[in-house]
Protein backbone atom coordinates (compact mmCIF):
# COMPACT_ATOMS: atom_id res chain seq x y z
CA UNK A 1 0.00 0.00 0.00
CA UNK A 2 0.89 3.42 -0.90
CA UNK A 3 -0.28 6.78 0.35
CA UNK A 4 0.87 10.30 0.22
CA UNK A 5 0.59 12.76 2.35
CA UNK A 6 2.10 16.09 4.00
CA UNK A 7 4.22 16.91 6.77
CA UNK A 8 1.94 17.16 8.93
CA UNK A 9 0.44 13.97 8.05
CA UNK A 10 3.81 12.17 7.91
CA UNK A 11 4.02 13.69 11.70
CA UNK A 12 1.01 12.39 12.60
CA UNK A 13 1.92 8.91 11.34
CA UNK A 14 5.33 9.20 12.60
CA UNK A 15 3.68 9.87 16.43
CA UNK A 16 0.91 6.92 15.90
CA UNK A 17 3.67 4.85 15.64
CA UNK A 18 5.42 6.51 18.71
CA UNK A 19 2.74 5.41 21.00
CA UNK A 20 3.40 1.93 20.49
CA UNK A 21 7.03 1.71 20.10
CA UNK A 22 10.04 3.32 21.86
CA UNK A 23 11.07 5.99 18.88
CA UNK A 24 14.24 6.77 17.67
CA UNK A 25 14.82 9.22 14.97
CA UNK A 26 17.28 11.42 13.78
CA UNK A 27 17.76 14.35 16.12
CA UNK A 28 20.22 17.12 16.37
CA UNK A 29 22.57 17.75 18.87
CA UNK A 30 25.44 19.92 19.60
CA UNK A 31 28.38 17.21 18.66
CA UNK A 32 26.08 16.56 15.20
CA UNK A 33 23.18 14.51 13.95
CA UNK A 34 22.38 11.55 15.75
CA UNK A 35 19.77 8.49 16.28
CA UNK A 36 18.35 9.02 19.54
CA UNK A 37 14.90 8.23 21.61
CA UNK A 38 12.62 10.93 20.36
CA UNK A 39 9.24 11.77 22.96
CA UNK A 40 8.52 14.72 20.61
CA UNK A 41 8.21 14.49 16.80
CA UNK A 42 8.54 17.99 16.09
CA UNK A 43 12.68 17.72 16.89
CA UNK A 44 13.04 14.91 13.82
CA UNK A 45 15.54 16.23 11.41
CA UNK A 46 14.61 15.67 7.98
CA UNK A 47 16.62 16.97 5.86
CA UNK A 48 20.58 14.88 6.46
CA UNK A 49 22.84 12.57 4.22
CA UNK A 50 23.19 10.24 7.63
CA UNK A 51 23.21 10.61 11.18
CA UNK A 52 26.51 10.40 12.51
CA UNK A 53 25.98 6.72 14.37
CA UNK A 54 24.40 4.25 12.85
CA UNK A 55 21.36 1.89 13.91
CA UNK A 56 23.58 -0.91 14.64
CA UNK A 57 23.84 0.23 18.37
CA UNK A 58 19.95 -0.77 19.14
CA UNK A 59 20.26 -3.81 18.28
CA UNK A 60 24.02 -4.81 19.22
CA UNK A 61 24.10 -2.69 21.90
CA UNK A 62 28.33 -0.98 22.93
CA UNK A 63 28.07 -2.71 25.81
CA UNK A 64 25.85 -5.43 26.64
CA UNK A 65 25.49 -7.73 29.54
CA UNK A 66 24.85 -11.30 28.63
CA UNK A 67 24.94 -13.27 31.68
CA UNK A 68 25.11 -12.86 35.67
CA UNK A 69 26.54 -15.61 37.86
CA UNK A 70 28.12 -15.65 41.51
CA UNK A 71 29.67 -18.98 42.88
CA UNK A 72 26.72 -21.55 42.51
CA UNK A 73 24.95 -20.71 39.64
CA UNK A 74 25.14 -18.98 35.99
CA UNK A 75 22.41 -17.11 34.52
CA UNK A 76 21.58 -16.00 30.84
CA UNK A 77 20.24 -12.08 30.75
CA UNK A 78 16.62 -12.10 29.91
CA UNK A 79 15.40 -11.46 26.64
CA UNK A 80 13.82 -7.33 26.61
CA UNK A 81 10.46 -7.29 25.81
CA UNK A 82 11.11 -3.45 24.69
CA UNK A 83 9.80 -3.12 20.85
CA UNK A 84 11.32 0.19 19.07
CA UNK A 85 10.76 1.79 15.91
CA UNK A 86 13.59 3.45 14.38
CA UNK A 87 12.52 6.48 11.47
CA UNK A 88 14.53 7.58 9.33
CA UNK A 89 16.95 5.02 8.67
CA UNK A 90 18.79 5.14 5.57
CA UNK A 91 18.62 2.27 2.78
CA UNK A 92 22.52 1.47 3.71
CA UNK A 93 21.61 1.02 7.16
CA UNK A 94 18.98 -0.58 6.82
CA UNK A 95 20.95 -3.16 4.11
CA UNK A 96 23.64 -3.09 7.12
CA UNK A 97 21.67 -4.95 9.67
CA UNK A 98 20.18 -7.62 6.71
CA UNK A 99 24.13 -8.23 6.23
CA UNK A 100 25.01 -8.10 9.99
CA UNK A 101 22.29 -11.01 10.32
CA UNK A 102 23.80 -13.48 8.64
CA UNK A 103 26.79 -13.30 11.55
CA UNK A 104 24.45 -12.90 14.17
CA UNK A 105 23.25 -16.34 12.66
CA UNK A 106 26.07 -18.23 11.64
CA UNK A 107 27.08 -21.26 13.57
CA UNK A 108 24.67 -20.20 16.18
CA UNK A 109 21.52 -17.98 16.72
CA UNK A 110 22.82 -15.09 19.01
CA UNK A 111 18.96 -14.59 21.03
CA UNK A 112 19.64 -11.23 22.42
CA UNK A 113 20.38 -9.62 18.99
CA UNK A 114 17.65 -11.51 17.09
CA UNK A 115 15.07 -10.43 19.85
CA UNK A 116 15.63 -7.32 19.12
CA UNK A 117 15.27 -7.42 15.78
CA UNK A 118 12.08 -9.25 16.13
CA UNK A 119 10.64 -6.15 18.22
CA UNK A 120 11.91 -3.57 15.80
CA UNK A 121 10.12 -1.38 13.39
CA UNK A 122 12.45 -0.04 10.87
CA UNK A 123 10.70 2.58 8.78
CA UNK A 124 13.44 3.56 5.90
CA UNK A 125 13.60 7.21 4.37
CA UNK A 126 14.80 6.94 0.69
CA UNK A 127 17.66 9.57 -0.38
CA UNK A 128 17.37 12.26 -2.60
CA UNK A 129 20.97 13.51 -2.62
CA UNK A 130 24.33 11.08 -2.20
CA UNK A 131 26.88 12.46 0.27
CA UNK A 132 30.39 13.18 -1.06
CA UNK A 133 31.57 9.85 0.03
CA UNK A 134 28.48 7.86 -0.52
CA UNK A 135 28.63 4.48 -2.78
CA UNK A 136 26.09 2.13 -2.04
CA UNK A 137 25.02 2.08 -5.81
CA UNK A 138 27.95 -0.46 -5.93
CA UNK A 139 26.65 -2.87 -4.08
CA UNK A 140 23.74 -3.67 -6.27
CA UNK A 141 21.44 -1.99 -4.40
CA UNK A 142 20.51 2.10 -4.42
CA UNK A 143 19.10 4.78 -2.24
CA UNK A 144 15.85 4.38 -2.60
CA UNK A 145 16.10 0.29 -2.10
CA UNK A 146 12.80 -0.56 0.66
CA UNK A 147 13.36 -4.60 0.97
CA UNK A 148 15.44 -3.90 4.54
CA UNK A 149 12.29 -2.01 5.96
CA UNK A 150 9.00 -2.47 7.15
CA UNK A 151 8.18 1.03 6.10
CA UNK A 152 9.59 2.89 3.31
CA UNK A 153 9.10 6.58 3.18
CA UNK A 154 10.22 8.72 0.02
CA UNK A 155 10.28 12.60 -0.15
CA UNK A 156 8.21 13.74 -2.86
CA UNK A 157 8.34 17.51 -2.30
CA UNK A 158 9.03 20.09 0.02
CA UNK A 159 5.61 19.22 1.57
CA UNK A 160 4.61 15.70 -0.13
CA UNK A 161 5.26 12.11 1.10
CA UNK A 162 4.90 8.86 -0.26
CA UNK A 163 4.69 5.78 2.58
CA UNK A 164 5.16 2.65 1.50
CA UNK A 165 4.12 -0.78 3.93
CA UNK A 166 6.56 -3.06 2.68
CA UNK A 167 6.75 -5.77 5.59
CA UNK A 168 3.40 -7.40 6.97
CA UNK A 169 3.82 -5.36 9.93
CA UNK A 170 4.51 -2.32 8.07
CA UNK A 171 1.24 -2.67 5.78
CA UNK A 172 -0.79 -2.43 9.15
CA UNK A 173 1.02 0.34 10.48
CA UNK A 174 -0.19 2.37 6.87
CA UNK A 175 -3.47 2.73 7.07
CA UNK A 176 -4.94 5.68 5.69
CA UNK A 177 -4.15 8.47 3.73
CA UNK A 178 -4.83 9.48 -0.46
CA UNK A 179 -3.38 6.32 -2.37
CA UNK A 180 -0.65 7.15 -4.70
CA UNK A 181 -0.78 7.10 -8.14
CA UNK A 182 1.65 6.53 -10.91
CA UNK A 183 2.03 10.33 -11.49
CA UNK A 184 3.71 9.92 -7.51
CA UNK A 185 5.70 6.78 -8.67
CA UNK A 186 7.27 8.35 -11.70
CA UNK A 187 8.31 11.20 -9.59
CA UNK A 188 9.98 8.78 -7.09
CA UNK A 189 11.85 7.33 -9.76
CA UNK A 190 13.14 10.49 -11.49
CA UNK A 191 14.09 11.93 -7.87
CA UNK A 192 16.22 8.92 -7.62
CA UNK A 193 17.69 8.89 -11.28
CA UNK A 194 18.42 12.18 -10.51
CA UNK A 195 21.04 11.16 -7.43
CA UNK A 196 24.35 12.01 -8.56
CA UNK A 197 27.48 9.77 -7.29
CA UNK A 198 30.88 10.54 -7.10
CA UNK A 199 31.82 7.49 -6.42
CA UNK A 200 31.37 4.04 -8.13
CA UNK A 201 33.39 0.86 -7.55
CA UNK A 202 33.55 -2.55 -9.54
CA UNK A 203 32.99 -4.25 -6.50
CA UNK A 204 33.34 -7.80 -7.89
CA UNK A 205 36.61 -6.99 -9.77
CA UNK A 206 37.90 -5.72 -5.97
CA UNK A 207 36.60 -9.04 -4.77
CA UNK A 208 39.13 -10.61 -7.60
CA UNK A 209 41.98 -8.86 -7.00
CA UNK A 210 42.00 -9.42 -3.17
CA UNK A 211 43.19 -12.86 -3.83
CA UNK A 212 46.42 -12.06 -5.36
CA UNK A 213 47.72 -8.87 -3.60
CA UNK A 214 47.32 -9.76 -0.05
CA UNK A 215 51.28 -9.32 0.62
CA UNK A 216 52.07 -6.60 -2.20
CA UNK A 217 54.13 -3.23 -0.31
CA UNK A 218 50.68 -1.49 -1.53
CA UNK A 219 49.29 -1.88 2.00
CA UNK A 220 52.48 -0.29 3.94
CA UNK A 221 51.43 3.07 1.68
CA UNK A 222 47.61 2.65 1.92
CA UNK A 223 48.00 1.81 5.85
CA UNK A 224 50.03 4.88 6.72
CA UNK A 225 48.04 7.59 7.76
CA UNK A 226 45.52 4.77 10.07
CA UNK A 227 46.43 5.84 13.60
CA UNK A 228 44.65 3.02 14.75
CA UNK A 229 41.78 5.13 16.98
CA UNK A 230 38.74 2.97 15.51
CA UNK A 231 36.25 5.46 14.61
CA UNK A 232 35.92 3.50 11.35
CA UNK A 233 34.58 0.14 12.96
CA UNK A 234 32.79 2.06 15.82
CA UNK A 235 30.38 4.08 13.46
CA UNK A 236 29.91 1.77 10.71
CA UNK A 237 26.72 0.02 10.42
CA UNK A 238 27.99 -3.55 9.55
CA UNK A 239 31.11 -3.87 11.58
CA UNK A 240 30.66 -5.98 14.61
CA UNK A 241 33.78 -7.49 16.40
CA UNK A 242 33.48 -7.49 20.32
CA UNK A 243 35.40 -8.91 23.19
CA UNK A 244 34.09 -10.02 26.73
CA UNK A 245 34.57 -8.48 29.78
CA UNK A 246 33.50 -9.44 33.40
CA UNK A 247 32.74 -6.38 35.65
CA UNK A 248 31.36 -7.98 39.04
CA UNK A 249 29.11 -10.61 38.53
CA UNK A 250 28.35 -9.83 35.03
CA UNK A 251 29.53 -10.51 31.40
CA UNK A 252 29.70 -8.05 29.35
CA UNK A 253 30.15 -8.16 25.46
CA UNK A 254 31.65 -4.89 24.55
CA UNK A 255 32.58 -3.35 20.93
CA UNK A 256 36.17 -4.14 19.97
CA UNK A 257 37.77 -3.28 16.53
CA UNK A 258 40.34 -4.32 14.23
CA UNK A 259 42.28 -1.58 14.44
CA UNK A 260 43.32 -1.46 17.71
CA UNK A 261 46.97 -2.94 18.23
CA UNK A 262 46.11 -5.53 21.28
CA UNK A 263 42.76 -6.55 19.57
CA UNK A 264 45.05 -9.71 17.83
CA UNK A 265 47.30 -10.08 21.10
CA UNK A 266 48.53 -13.35 22.19
CA UNK A 267 48.77 -14.08 25.97
CA UNK A 268 52.11 -14.66 24.90
CA UNK A 269 53.08 -11.37 24.06
CA UNK A 270 52.82 -12.00 19.78
CA UNK A 271 50.71 -10.34 17.94
CA UNK A 272 50.30 -11.44 14.22
CA UNK A 273 49.33 -8.37 13.40
CA UNK A 274 51.59 -6.46 14.96
CA UNK A 275 51.24 -3.01 12.75
CA UNK A 276 48.95 -0.83 10.96
CA UNK A 277 49.71 -2.53 7.67
CA UNK A 278 48.82 -5.49 8.95
CA UNK A 279 45.30 -4.40 10.51
CA UNK A 280 43.89 -1.53 7.91
CA UNK A 281 44.65 -5.20 5.74
CA UNK A 282 42.47 -6.72 7.62
CA UNK A 283 39.80 -4.37 7.36
CA UNK A 284 39.76 -3.59 3.78
CA UNK A 285 39.55 -7.91 3.49
CA UNK A 286 37.16 -8.36 5.81
CA UNK A 287 35.19 -6.09 3.67
CA UNK A 288 35.46 -6.87 0.23
CA UNK A 289 36.86 -10.42 0.55
CA UNK A 290 35.92 -12.63 3.80
CA UNK A 291 32.34 -12.10 4.84
CA UNK A 292 31.64 -12.32 0.63
CA UNK A 293 33.29 -15.92 1.31
CA UNK A 294 31.65 -16.80 4.11
CA UNK A 295 28.36 -15.50 3.47
CA UNK A 296 27.80 -14.59 -0.09
CA UNK A 297 27.74 -10.40 0.23
CA UNK A 298 30.19 -7.84 1.06
CA UNK A 299 29.85 -6.33 4.69
CA UNK A 300 30.17 -2.71 3.03
CA UNK A 301 27.29 -1.02 2.26
CA UNK A 302 29.11 2.17 1.00
CA UNK A 303 27.62 4.56 3.48
CA UNK A 304 30.98 6.61 3.27
CA UNK A 305 30.59 6.95 7.38
CA UNK A 306 34.23 5.99 8.00
CA UNK A 307 35.84 8.20 5.96
CA UNK A 308 33.52 11.42 6.23
CA UNK A 309 34.26 11.25 10.14
CA UNK A 310 38.14 10.02 9.97
CA UNK A 311 40.16 12.15 11.42
CA UNK A 312 42.95 11.27 8.84
CA UNK A 313 40.59 10.78 6.31
CA UNK A 314 41.66 7.35 5.82
CA UNK A 315 39.72 6.46 2.36
CA UNK A 316 38.53 2.80 2.38
CA UNK A 317 36.82 3.37 -1.36
CA UNK A 318 39.91 4.84 -2.74
CA UNK A 319 42.30 1.93 -0.89
CA UNK A 320 40.05 -0.84 -1.95
CA UNK A 321 39.68 0.61 -5.48
CA UNK A 322 43.30 1.38 -5.56
CA UNK A 323 43.87 -2.45 -5.56
CA UNK A 324 42.92 -2.81 -8.90
CA UNK A 325 46.05 -0.63 -10.10
CA UNK A 326 48.84 -2.91 -8.76
CA UNK A 327 50.69 -4.69 -11.07
CA UNK A 328 53.07 -6.11 -9.45
CA UNK A 329 54.58 -9.75 -10.38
Amino acid sequence: MKIIVDKKGLLKFIDSIRKKYRLIAPVQKDEGLFFDAVSNTSKIVFDYINPKNTAKEFFFPIKDPILRYDSDSIEEVKKSKENIAIFGIRPCDARALSVMDKVFNWDTKDGLYDNRRKNALLIGFGCNKAGDHCFCTSFGYGPHESKDVDVMVYQLGKDEFMVLGVSKRGVGCVVSGKKASPVHESRRKELEKGIVFKKKMDVDKVYKKLDTVFDSDYWTGASFHCIGCGTCTFLCPSCHCFCMSDERNIRYRIWDSCQFACFTKHTSGHNPRPTQRERYRQRVYHKFSYYKKNFGEHLCVGCGRCTLHCPMKVDIFSIANGTLDINEK
